[in-house]
Order: C-alpha cells, then sequence, then structure tokens
C-alpha cells in the first residue's frame, strides 16, 4: 500500500511568536500525515539562505498538558535534530492513540535558528484509519463468504485493540457484468461475512471500508476483488437413509414377533401333551407353580434365541442397507 493512500491530515497551526535568533525563516505549511498509527510531520521551506548556508531542521514533540506548566523546555523531546528533510518520522515516538499533543518544528544554520512553528494532534480524532489489510472470497456453493482481515497499527496489531468495538466495515458487492453505481451495500462489524441469495454460476465483485463511527471517519476502500458462486449441494442427509432403513427392520421385527408367539403356543401344546401321557408314571399331581414354572422357562429360552437371531438380522440388515 503507498505509504501515503489515504493518509489523513488534520491538525491545528499554532505559530510561535518568540523571536528567532537573527532573520532565519520558519518553515511554512507544517501538517502531519497519519494513518492508523504512522505519523509523519511534513513542512516547507522555500526561502533563500544567505552566504550559501546549510538549512536544516528539528522537530519534537510534547504532551500538551506538560505544556501548561511556566517552565516546561525541558519536557520536549526531539524526534530529529538537523535533518536535511522536510519531514520527521514521529511514529516511532512514545505517543499514546488517545492523547494530545503539540508537535513543532524550526529552521537551523550554523549561526542561528528561527521561531518555532508548532501544531496540535492528538491520533485518536485526526489521524486517518486506512482500509482492510486484506480481504478474501471463498464460494461456498451458491453462497460468497467474504473474509476481512482488520487495518494494522505500525505495530502489525490490529486497529481492534485501540478502537475496540467501535471497528466495523461497510461491504460493497455487484455483479460484475454490472456498473459498480449499482452495488449492494452491506454494514458489519463481524470479520466474516456469508452473502446469500446469489445467482448462481455468477461472477460478483467485492471491496470493502473501514469505518469508525466515534469520530465519523472511514477509510477509502480496499482493492476490488471477484469469485465466481457455484452450485448449491445436493447431497443424500444422514435422516434419510435412517428412514429408508428402519421401516424394513421394524417389519422383520413382527415377523420375529409372531413367530416366537406361534413356537411357544406350539410348546406349550406339545407340553400339555406330554403330561397326559407320562402322568400315570409318576406321583400324577403337578402343582400349578411347577407347571406354571416349567411352560415360563421354555418360553423365555425360546425368546432369548430369537432375541439373538432378531439382533444378528438386523446388524446384517444395516448393513447391506446402508453400507
Amino acid at each position: 500500500m503507498n505509504a501515503l493512500f489515504g493518509f489523513g491530515v488534520c491538525f491545528v497551526l499554532l505559530v510561535n511568536v518568540s523571536a528567532g535568533f537573527g532573520d532565519l525563516r520558519r518553515p511554512e505549511n507544517v501538517r502531519i500525515d497519519s494513518l492508523n498509527t504512522r505519523y509523519v510531520l511534513r513542512w516547507d521551506w522555500p526561502h533563500e539562505t544567505a552566504a550559501n548556508q546549510t538549512v536544516t531542521f528539528t522537530a519534537q514533540y510534547i504532551a500538551e498538558f506538560r505544556s501548561r506548566r511556566a517552565k516546561h523546555d525541558e519536557d520536549w523531546t526531539s524526534v530529529c535534530v538537523n535533518v536535511l528533510e522536510h519531514r520527521c518520522d514521529f511514529t516511532g515516538a512514545e505517543m499514546m492513540y488517545w492523547g494530545l499533543y503539540l508537535l513543532r518544528v524550526r529552521a537551523n544554520t550554523s549561526r542561528q535558528s528561527s521561531g518555532w512553528v508548532q501544531i496540535r494532534f492528538c491520533p485518536d480524532k485526526h489521524a486517518g484509519l486506512g482500509p482492510p489489510s486484506s480481504v478474501k472470497l471463498n464460494t461456498v456453493g451458491g453462497d460468497l463468504e467474504i473474509i476481512i482481515r482488520d487495518p494494522l497499527s505500525s505495530n502489525n496489531e490490529s486497529m481492534k485493540t485501540l478502537l475496540d468495538d467501535k471497528l466495523s466495515y461497510l461491504i460493497q458487492y455487484w455483479r460484475r457484468s454490472e456498473d459498480p453505481q449499482a452495488a449492494t451495500f452491506l454494514p458489519t462489524k463481524n470479520n466474516v461475512v456469508t452473502v446469500t441469495k446469489l445467482d448462481r454460476q455468477t461472477w460478483y465483485c467485492v471491496r470493502v471500508q473501514s469505518c469508525y463511527n466515534f469520530y465519523n471517519k472511514s477509510s477509502v476502500f480496499s482493492d476490488t476483488h471477484c469469485a465466481r458462486t457455484g452450485e448449491k449441494p445436493q447431497l443424500l442427509a444422514p435422516e434419510s437413509r435412517e428412514s429408508v432403513c428402519e421401516p424394513l427392520v421394524m417389519v422383520r421385527a413382527v415377523l420375529d414377533a409372531e413367530e416366537v408367539d406361534e413356537q411357544s403356543s406350539n410348546a406349550e401344546d406339545q407340553d400339555s401333551s406330554t403330561h397326559g401321557r407320562h402322568g400315570s408314571g409318576d406321583s400324577g399331581v403337578y402343582s400349578a407353580e411347577e407347571d406354571s414354572g416349567r411352560r415360563s422357562t421354555s418360553h423365555a429360552d425360546l425368546q432369548m434365541s430369537v432375541t439373538k437371531h432378531r439382533g444378528e438380522l438386523h446388524d446384517g440388515t444395516l448393513q447391506q442397507l446402508c453400507a
């Protein structure tokens, strides 16, 4: 990204009227270019200097509340000293993003210095906001997934750590075949957004803007990215497979239950017949409890056998239908 791309320029010019040494002119058009947490103080100095003297510049800053003290000259921090460029990078200075500062610059020669020219600067209020550091698109069937990466500070940290929940985005998307002026706008605070109800197998283009509503700041739009939607997936849901298998197993289970009742009935008839044929060889006396115990034992054995058979049949049926 161009270092000056989307820079905000906002300051209050405070000309220091203290006399300089001699008549060396002050720097002019002092301003600060700022983006996220990158701050560059700039100025012009179009004047001629007598006797071919080299002109250099010194730039300093101070927290505004410290400048109100009667003696505060020692509280100024120099960032650039006797530099030839008409700029000074304050990015590495220890300035809090929410603080309020005074920045100043003056011209120097080997024999004299100009008066100071200073500006007032609050990064949170005056610094420009950059666009998302990246925007990526994924197609999920007929939908479009937009992945937004936060703008980054000079330390490559998310600006969300400074702006908290006040950082948001404005997504703009449109069919590639149409004019971007007909785009749809979608505000969001999320970093991953899925856009639905799109035309299938159609190219869509997307760009995203960062927004900071507290000071009504917005960035330029990100680069434009385009992707083509696909077809919506037509897959058999797991519930469908269960509905196919289960009725067949239930039908077989009913048949098994009928076989159990029939076998149980035959066994009881055979048991009664046996009792009648061999009763004379025994004492001839059978208690209702003993007879009931024998029938229930015989029925239980049959039931266990059929239950085991039903489980094996059930497993085999499911393996054949749902494999």
